[in-house]
């Protein structure tokens, strides 16, 4: 049996549910997605940091979570919102279900809300502040706990979603992975591999980038990677010795 619980939003709207995610309150910034697929990549998006994300897509959860859909090591989302949740999953990679592996990371979520609904609430008003909570149903109590919650503009997130050590990449995902591009000299399709020497996650406040380009195609795709133009203007200013630009070889 699925536990009651309440979102509260910032324009005075208070709407029941029912739990199926972690047990606990938490504020954010209300906001939705409309992906058909996905959720395990929208709930682990550093950019929803801090926010309760609201799926437009009515049933969710029906092929579970698995360990290689992550966009990050952990959910970012503050609380999940959907209409209809679906514990039995099937799927052929999934490790488990979503209500569960959500409970494990003690995020909070929530069905039986017409998401569609929220979502035109947000279009027409914007994104809100809201409290999602299973501890509390008192409506008034809430109400209060939202207009006490912090705005997003001006909070420092980056720090929070930022690695609290530097990582070489390969630590985290040892994934194959190759960039194909096309020559300029007779337009076929080249595949390139080990393009990058040594590629690090760091702290939020650090810059780094070592790159080696193969070519002047692919330093022109690996300069937008490292935030560097295609005529390599820098855009920020890491140390120069950092980024290797060979000259391209002679077919």
């Amino acid at each position: 049996m699925m536990t009651r619980a309440k979102l509260a939003l910032e324009n005075g709207t208070v709407l029941d549910c029912q739990s199926f995610g972690a047990d606990a309150e938490v504020a954010g910034e209300v906001v939705f997605n409309t992906s058909l697929s996905g959720y395990q990549e929208v709930y682990t998006d550093p950019s929803y940091c801090g926010q309760i994300v609201t799926l437009t897509y009515p049933l969710i959860g029906n092929y579970g979570v698995n360990r290689d859909d992550v966009e990050s090591a952990r959910p970012q989302v503050a609380g999940v919102i959907v209409k209809e949740y679906f514990d039995f999953f099937s799927n052929f990679r999934a490790t488990e279900s979503l209500g569960s592996w959500l409970r494990h990371h003690g995020i909070p979520a929530v069905q039986g809300i017409d998401t569609r609904m929220l979502t035109r609430v947000l279009r027409v008003e914007g994104a809100m502040r809201g409290v999602l909570s299973t501890t509390d149903l008192d409506s008034a109590s809430l109400l209060r706990k939202v207009a006490d919650s912090p705005r997003m503009s001006g909070r420092d997130l980056a720090t929070v979603v930022s690695c609290a050590e530097p990582y070489s990449w390969d630590e985290a995902d040892a994934t194959e992975f190759a960039l194909a591009a096309w020559e300029l000299e007779n337009n076929s399709a080249a595949t390139y591999t080990e393009l990058f020497t040594s590629l690090e996650s760091v702290q939020s406040q650090t810059v780094v980038a070592s790159i080696v380009v193969m070519n002047a195609r692919m330093a022109t795709v690996l300069a937008d990677i490292a935030g560097v133009s295609s005529d390599f203007d820098l855009v920020f200013d890491p140390p120069a010795e950092l980024i290797t630009l060979p000259e391209p070889q002679q077919s």
